[in-house]
Parts: C-alpha cells; sequence; structure tokens
C-alpha cells in the first residue's frame, strides 16, 4: 500500500523493535522524511485522532482485539477473512 497516491504512512505499531524499526526506515525513505512515529503499544497509536485507517496485520490471537478496538472510529482495514 504504500505507493498508493491516496495513502500516506504516518505510524507504525509493532512490539518486535526490529520490524518496527525497519517498516520506519521504508516509510521514511519513501517519503524522504523522518516523519513516521513508532509505538509498541496499539492502543497509543488507536488513540490518535488523525489516523484516518489502520492496516492490521497481526496473528490471528490479536487479530480480533486489534480489529474491534481500530473499527470504533470506523477506519480499520482488515486482510484477514472474517470467517476464520
Amino acid at each position: 500500500m504504500l505507493p498508493e497516491k491516496d495513502v500516506q504512512f504516518v505510524a507504525i505499531c509493532d512490539i518486535a523493535r526490529g520490524r518496527r524499526e525497519q517498516v520506519k526506515q521504508m516509510v521514511d525513505n519513501h517519503y524522504g522524511n523522518k516523519d513516521c512515529q513508532t509505538y509498541r503499544d496499539m492502543l497509543e497509536l488507536l488513540a490518535r485522532p488523525d489516523i484516518d485507517a489502520v492496516l492490521i496485520a497481526t496473528g490471528d490471537h490479536w487479530h480480533a482485539l486489534a480489529s474491534l478496538l481500530a473499527a470504533r472510529p470506523a477506519r480499520t482495514f482488515t486482510p484477514k477473512n472474517l470467517a476464520e
């Protein structure tokens, strides 16, 4: 989704520091700035009022909770099959 013209990544949340930093670097390099914020706690990210959409790519055991929390302000895209 990063190359999409109507999408701007502004934050990444991952419990694993290595993945968090790797994605931040990729996003910052794409936009030519250092604006992408990182979070370890999804609740902190979801508390941001400027987030319009959330891509959830967690393991199955966290996916439902993350989707429900993110859907409260109606801003979720989830690649998981809802029947799972």
